[in-house]
């Protein structure tokens, strides 16, 4: 993982296909659920925010994401290169940029 505290995050996510959530999503036809690809950008979105000394020990809440669209499924094998970029920062409120790739033999790219 590469961090630049209260600008910016980059992780990688390698999808085994022993998570739980491919059992039933879906049967025979394993994919990862586009809410938990979110849910992977807001928490290294939050990771980005406390490591900035000026946050540190405070709550960030994810308040919703614009313009998301899940273009192709991902599978098990495949590996998310995820990276937030942080916007404007305030106490109250703050907008963050976010990306992510999708790495295997055939790659494909995500954005929001």
């Amino acid at each position: 993982m590469d961090l630049e505290p209260g600008q910016s995050a980059r992780g990688r996510w390698h999808l085994t296909g022993e998570e739980e959530f491919f059992k039933g999503h879906f049967p025979g036809r394993p994919t990862l659920p586009g809410v938990l690809m979110v849910e992977s950008l807001a928490q290294l979105g939050g990771i980005a925010v406390l490591a900035d000394d000026r946050y540190a020990g405070r709550l960030p809440l994810f308040g919703g994401i614009d313009r998301a669209r899940f273009r192709r499924q991902v599978s098990p094998g495949d590996t998310l290169d995820l990276e937030v970029t942080l916007g404007r920062l305030s106490a109250r409120a703050g907008t963050e940029g976010q990306q992510w790739t999708v790495s295997w033999p055939a790659r494909r790219s995500f954005s929001s």
